[in-house]
């Protein structure tokens, strides 16, 4: 038989058996489905069920494997395996509670909120505009975690959508 192999986490291995593979970016759904942008050009987006999209987030490098599904015009897929993690920052809203802080993000194919640890709030205040770096998702957690980069300012000021504006391009 014959296949690609795949690295996965850890130091596991996979076959990749038939279907097509191709590699492209995630663009998450905020009910969780994503499509994969192809990086090649000309071929069409691969619509990715929710329950295939794993751990990636929206903006990752992904490799999916694809397969045609009966009555849909655009391909159908799952993700075999994140190439590249996204490196945008993340614009949201942060908050403090008594136990940890948190960020919720803006956009919501990003994820539902981002654990900040204790020493990675840089002076951010409850209800302020902030961009978050993320550094990271802990094994078996289904949330992220961010450092705050930058505290834009309080509320939703046009000074303060036009400075997240700029900084997100």
């Amino acid at each position: 038989q014959e296949g690609k192999l795949s690295r996965m986490r850890g130091n596991k291995y996979r076959i990749i058996r038939g279907g097509n593979l191709l590699e492209g970016r995630l663009s998450r759904h905020k009910h969780g489905y994503a499509f994969v942008i192809p990086e090649r050009g000309g071929a069409a987006d691969v619509f990715i069920p929710a329950a295939q999209v794993g751990d990636a987030r929206h903006g990752d490098r992904v490799l999916v494997e694809t397969h045609q599904s009966i009555g849909r015009k655009n391909p159908e897929g799952r993700i075999i395996k994140i190439v590249e993690r996204s490196a945008e920052p993340v614009l949201g809203v942060f908050e403090r509670s008594p136990r940890c802080a948190w960020v919720h993000p803006r956009d919501a194919r990003v994820a539902d909120r981002i654990l900040i640890p204790s020493g990675k709030e840089h002076g951010a205040k409850d209800g302020q505009t902030v961009m978050v770096d993320l550094i990271g998702q802990p094994a078996g957690k289904q949330f992220l975690e961010g450092e705050i980069k930058i505290v834009l300012g309080q509320g939703r000021s046009a000074a303060i959508e036009e400075r997240a504006i700029l900084m997100q391009h």
